[in-house]
């Protein structure tokens, strides 16, 4: 179910019948899962190149569905770098799925962005003001707002008993005293 963060504002139809969406749509509409648009999509400021940005609870019967139907799992993006919210990134085509953690924070900041009026959205998310990497620190100013860490890597995520073990994997980690890096490359929480 493709949905939109301000529930006043309706999803665009012609997304179902995009050319490089059609395929994919009818699939992910037939999940149960919600899926919400962001991006250009979200804001009106698609073109004819636009790809489809949405994002979902980061849970991981939603990644193996995404995985077993074709989507891959992004290692890096530097469009996402910083980002306290996306947790894993998938990819198919022209779509990228984000999942996030708390969803409920996106859901609020995603809301907050669609409810501007139209020369703010246009100025920080239209096509010809300001440049793509530079809207991520919009999303961290309000991330930034909203409480959370806006490091340059991923958010503390350690075990509650141990803070030198990855509450994901259990495998040691370095702990930063603000961020936590697992020491497993094949972890979701491993950093470089």
């Amino acid at each position: 179910m493709i949905l939109r963060a301000h529930p006043d504002k309706p999803v665009p139809q012609d997304i179902f019948s995009h050319p490089r969406f059609t395929d994919a749509m009818d699939a992910l509409e037939a999940l149960p899962t919600k899926f919400y648009l962001t991006g250009s999509w979200a804001f009106g400021t698609q073109g004819r190149k636009s790809d489809l940005d949405l994002y979902t609870a980061d849970l991981d019967s939603v990644a193996v569905w995404l995985q077993e139907n074709g989507y891959d799992e992004l290692d890096h993006n530097p469009e996402y770098s910083g980002d306290p919210l996306l947790k894993r990134l998938f990819q198919s085509g022209w779509i990228h799925i984000q999942l996030v953690n708390p969803i409920s924070v996106k859901h609020k900041i995603q809301g907050s962005f669609e409810n501007l009026p139209e020369e703010i959205q246009s100025w920080a998310f239209g096509k010809h003001n300001i440049l793509k990497p530079h809207r991520r620190y919009i999303w961290q100013i309000a991330s930034h707002l909203m409480g959370l860490d806006i490091g340059d890597k991923t958010p503390a995520v350690t075990s509650n008993s141990n803070p030198h073990v990855c509450k994901i994997c259990g495998s040691p980690g370095i702990d930063m005293a603000v961020t936590f890096y697992c020491t497993n490359p094949q972890c979701r929480n491993y950093k470089p």
